[in-house]
């Protein structure tokens, strides 16, 4: 949002802009073209990413204050472990540690001189360090709290969390969204002269990847009117849908019943990001 440009219909373009959402990637999904082009004309963009954790519980029961509770102190309770994990290890090898965590200050500095933003996938690889810690932390919380065999009781709680871990392997081994089923969904169910039509994210997505060759690609309220009239049934796949939501309100509401069915939903680990396919039918609604 400009933080001075004139209040005026004739100037959209301000000489500073700040740019305000919840996660680290959300800006250059979201504006990225037009801060890009702020930019390249000098304009000083500035980024402030916030959130509080209320957002992405799947459980309909969960309200927002709550969700944002529970999430403060999950990171209390870890930033406690994770901290007497590490100077367990500081205090047992200083050099095993170092090599431990030396890669994430480094990638840290690469990053922020490079003047690249700070995305979470940069550090995925230390996740198993942060693991280690982690465990060691829960062992020595064990033998401080526990009197009865400590050792037996630290070594079976270790024990049970890596086999609780196993069930998370299939949902972890997932695409996070499933675009090939959906893709191969809809070419199977379509018939001849149905047109397809990929909206927003997904068109990004089958485009990019050179799918859909038949596939008609857009975010248009216009040219999804110009599709459903070029064949008896029109079929839609689109993903995420909060964001749709926000940057295509009207194409939304467009999109509910009766007007277009939903046909199938493809689950998703992603929170929020099934992938929809829908279908009109002019036959009946036209």
């Amino acid at each position: 949002m400009p933080t001075n440009a004139p209040a005026t219909a004739e100037s959209s373009t301000p000489t500073r802009a700040l740019v305000i959402l919840a996660h680290p990637d959300d800006p250059e999904f979201g504006a990225g073209g037009t801060v890009a082009r702020w930019v390249d004309a000098g304009i000083e963009v500035h980024y402030v990413i916030v959130t509080d954790g209320s957002k992405g519980s799947g459980d309909p029961a969960m309200t927002p204050t709550r969700l944002a509770a529970i999430r403060v102190e999950e990171q209390r309770a870890a930033a406690a472990v994770l901290g007497v994990g590490v100077a367990s290890l500081w205090r047992r090898s200083r050099l095993a540690t170092l090599l431990m965590f030396l890669p994430v200050l480094v990638t840290l500095m690469a990053v922020v001189a490079a003047g690249h933003n700070l995305w979470p996938r940069f550090f995925f690889f230390a996740a198993a360090f942060i693991v280690v810690a982690a465990i060691r932390g829960g062992w020595v919380l064990v033998h401080w709290l526990v009197r009865w065999r400590p050792a037996a009781v630290a070594t079976g709680g270790a024990a049970a969390v890596a086999a609780m871990s196993l069930l998370t392997v299939p949902r972890a081994w997932q695409p996070k969204q499933q675009f090939q089923a959906a893709y191969d969904f809809a070419e199977a169910e379509r018939r001849p002269g149905d047109e397809v039509v990929a909206l927003d994210i997904a068109y990004h997505v089958y485009f990019l990847q050179g799918k859909g060759g038949n596939w008609r690609f857009t975010s248009s309220l216009t040219m999804l009117g110009d599709a459903e009239r070029s064949g008896p049934r029109t079929w839609v796949v689109y993903t995420l849908p909060a964001r749709l939501r926000a940057v295509a309100p009207a194409l939304f509401d467009y999109l509910a019943p009766p007007r277009y069915e939903l046909i199938r939903t493809f689950p998703a680990t992603v929170g929020g990001g099934e992938i929809h396919v829908l279908r009109h039918d002019a036959t009946v609604h036209d």
